[in-house]
């Protein structure tokens, strides 16, 4: 089993991930809608089947990708909640 006596979290790092997923976040949003403007002008000049094909795939992606996004957003408050309670815990053994 190993030892456990080593182990540090740094919450300065915790709280710098919850600020990345956050701008991950927004960047993923950005980016779907992007490509919805995007794959909407292609629709203009490519009508057949496998533009329908492709239609249908990028929703799924979108909606995926809005699934991670909403699933980030819920994990950032909490990532925060265990830096400040890590910093109260290294606060109290200072003291």
């Amino acid at each position: 089993m190993p030892e456990t006596d080593n182990i540090f979290a740094d919450p300065n790092r915790i709280l710098a991930l919850a600020e990345d997923l956050l701008k991950f976040t927004t960047t993923l949003h950005k980016d779907a809608e992007e490509i919805e403007t995007a794959l909407n002008n292609l629709g203009r000049t490519w009508r057949d089947a496998d533009f329908e094909k492709f239609r249908h795939l990028c929703k799924r992606l979108k909606e995926s990708l809005a699934e991670v996004a909403e699933d980030v957003r819920h994990r950032e408050p909490e990532l925060r909640e265990d830096a400040e309670t890590l910093i109260r815990y290294h606060n109290l053994q200072l003291s």
